[in-house]
């Protein structure tokens, strides 16, 4: 994009999601770009917390088991000791470097085969519903991870797998607009795939048929990604969808369907 206005720092934010925008459009950037904190990983001792600058002044949130954002914003851009809203960043696109597809077509004797392949390459995506599964947002179930991967002090100490922060009832914080809900959103689809065999002339001509030809066909057959959401081809149904572009919102993925049918001419 190259200018919104006569303002060159101006930022048209995207949809609010529950008090929240993660998307910006803003003059040098992609439309829609995602924005947020850049999350250098998590506390583990009260050390390492106290050490640390302080979110917006807050003593109270350093502390073992949080997200440890990134201070990336002060006087000539040298970080300022502090971690408020101005170190917010771009931290992913949409936008994909590419787009592709792929069609193969193959026969061998009365047999007959085509496949369909699409995809998409270098885009990101925001993972809006592990708000949702993953911190305290809506009541209901939670992710089977908020079990078995979040921060304890004993998992840490015992060198366990950790992959989310610590569970507790104030983490609004924690659901700011942040790298943690980035992930590539890049695929490989196999769209169509139909297998066919047209019977022998010499059988169709005592049946007094010109051509039969029965076939069967499977439709998103599957899907190579590692998108952890339902479906990385998204599908934004809101009004402004170009000002939430790449946002997940849980939609219900992409159907895998089998077909059999038949190709008749009398």
């Amino acid at each position: 994009m190259v200018k919104l206005n006569t303002n060159p720092n101006e930022k048209l934010p995207g949809t609010s999601l529950r008090q929240q925008i993660y998307t910006y459009s803003m003059a040098g950037q992609p439309i829609s770009s995602f924005y947020g904190y850049i999350v250098d990983g998590i506390f583990n001792t009260a050390a390492e917390a106290a050490a640390y600058p302080q979110y917006a002044g807050n003593t109270a949130y350093n502390r073992p088991g949080v997200f440890k954002y990134r201070d990336i914003s002060g006087p000539n851009g040298v970080p300022d000791g502090k971690i408020d809203s101005d170190d917010r960043t771009i931290i992913g696109s949409p936008h994909p470097d590419f787009t592709y597809g792929l069609n193969i077509s193959l026969a061998f004797k009365n047999w007959d085969m085509s496949m369909f392949f699409q995809g998409s390459q270098g885009n990101d995506l925001i993972n809006y519903v592990n708000r949702w599964t993953m911190f305290n947002n809506f009541s209901g179930n939670r992710d089977v991870k908020r079990l078995t991967e979040s921060w304890t002090a004993e998992r840490y100490a015992n060198g366990s797998k950790i992959t989310l922060p610590m569970a507790i009832l104030n983490d609004a914080v924690m659901q700011s607009p942040s790298s943690f809900f980035v992930e590539d959103g890049s695929y490989l689809r196999m769209k169509d795939l139909q297998i066919g065999y047209t019977l022998p002339a010499s059988l169709l001509s005592k049946l007094k048929i010109e051509r039969c030809r029965v076939y069967v066909q499977a439709t998103n057959l599957f899907t190579i990604t590692g998108y952890s959401g339902l479906d990385p081809e998204i599908r934004n149904t809101e009004t402004n969808s170009d000002r939430i572009m790449g946002v997940d919102e849980g939609c219900y993925p992409t159907s895998r369907i089998f077909m059999v049918g038949i190709n008749l001419n009398l």
